[in-house]
């Protein structure tokens, strides 16, 4: 596998994890845990159109049209699971912007996660 087709499948793990960063900024501003349907519905749909979700779902978007493109020229057995970084750079978004904890647990799926990718990664020589 080419640089350039490592840069955009991790373009495209950064984005997404950027993406999901987006989501959690929106919903923690908001206050779901109300009993009441009709607020929590009005809450809910109200957030939907806020900038972070509208900036998440562009993301996303472009994410995808990144991907097809991936696709067209890696293997999916081995561009998808570097897709798995995504959880990776996601533990360490969450824990510098939204203050959560980095746990020895999350670290050792971390470290599992990477290891998954290169022992994949060294199955097709790519390594």
């Amino acid at each position: 596998m080419d640089a350039i087709n490592i840069s955009l499948i991790l373009f495209c793990v950064a984005i997404n994890a950027a993406a999901q960063a987006l989501i959690r900024s929106a919903m923690i501003s908001i206050d779901l845990s109300t009993k009441n349907m009709g607020v929590f519905c009005s809450q809910f749909f109200g957030c939907l159109f806020t900038p972070q979700i509208i900036g998440a779902l562009t993301i996303y978007v472009i994410s995808v049209l990144t991907w097809m493109y991936v696709l067209s020229r890696v293997e999916v057995s081995i561009a998808y699971p570097m897709m798995s970084l995504s959880f990776v750079a996601t533990v360490f978004l969450g824990w510098y912007f939204f203050d959560e904890a980095l746990t020895w647990q999350k670290g050792l799926g971390v470290a599992l996660i990477c290891a998954g990718v290169y022992v994949l990664a060294l199955a097709k020589g790519t390594a």
